[in-house]
């Protein structure tokens, strides 16, 4: 997933806003599963801080908990 974020910041020279912006485009076929939840909507998203170049900086499965907010998309 890492992977797929950089090669699409090089080639579109921004930043995807959520996984679906990944879909999109052609870099992947379908949201995958959180390995930790078995879930599509539990990735724990990292945003830019950086106002110049906001979207998703990194991504990481959740722990396996249930019931928290996650940000899943980057404004």
């Amino acid at each position: 997933m890492r992977a797929v974020i950089g090669q699409y910041t090089l080639d579109k020279q921004k930043r995807p806003h959520s996984l679906d912006d990944l879909v999109v485009a052609g870099y992947l076929r379908e949201v995958p599963t959180d390995p930790a939840s078995g879930r599509k909507d539990t990735w724990i998203i990292e945003c830019s801080e950086d106002i110049r170049a906001p979207g998703i900086v990194d991504i990481d499965a959740t722990s396996g908990t249930t019931g928290s907010t996650r940000t899943l998309r980057c404004d």
